[in-house]
């Protein structure tokens, strides 16, 4: 399965890097990444996710990217706060 998230990743960041501003590819690359318990990776992704999602006001989108940054703190035992450190 590793390898299935490994190939995975490799194309997301061509998406993105064809298109930065594709929260989708971030969001994509994020679960991505937490398959591979890569947390931190997962997290800074949703979070661009999530900006990109808020800058073009896509509300729906930007929710589901929120919820999914608290489930990942959830499952990785952090908090925001600690995250920054």
């Amino acid at each position: 399965m590793k390898k299935v998230y490994k190939d995975a990743i490799v194309e997301y960041k061509k998406t993105i890097q064809k298109d930065p501003n594709n929260g989708q590819g971030y969001f994509s690359l994020s679960t991505a990444y937490n398959g591979l318990n890569k947390g931190r990776k997962s997290m800074l992704c949703t979070r661009k996710a999530m900006d990109l999602y808020e800058k073009r006001k896509d509300g729906p989108n930007a929710a589901k990217a929120r919820k999914h940054l608290r489930e990942l703190y959830k499952f990785y035992n952090l908090t925001p706060e600690e995250f920054e450190k």
